[in-house]
């Protein structure tokens, strides 16, 4: 398991930071009008990619390895936007299948 509260020293963080951008990467190199359903009864929606790129993002968020602030500027939208973003039903499910499937992949890598 990953320790979210953890005070990472530069090197560690900018490693670390190293590892949750390759996962970013390689999941915008396959995106290709990725759908979300919240649950089962609701229909499914496309996202644009520039919205699936936040959801990656966040992953930076919850790993506290970046701020709002500075994920919205690394992808040139404005804070207000990711945060409306964050509100959404569809953006959260996805930003939280992204993070379990982060975890997957970071467990792959060590072991």
């Amino acid at each position: 398991m990953v320790e979210t509260n953890t005070i990472y020293n530069n090197n560690e963080l900018n490693q670390f930071r190293e590892v949750i951008q390759l996962f970013i990467e390689r999941k915008v190199k396959i995106y290709d009008k990725i759908k979300v359903r919240c649950n089962l009864t609701e229909e499914s929606i496309v996202i644009e990619k520039r919205k699936y790129r936040a959801s990656l993002f966040m992953i930076h968020s919850m790993l506290k390895t970046m701020g709002g602030n500075e994920i919205a500027e690394t992808l040139e939208i404005s804070y207000d936007l990711l945060k409306k973003w964050n509100n959404e039903k569809t953006f959260k499910a996805l930003m939280y299948s992204n993070y379990k499937e982060f975890l997957i992949y970071l467990g792959d890598l060590y072991m």
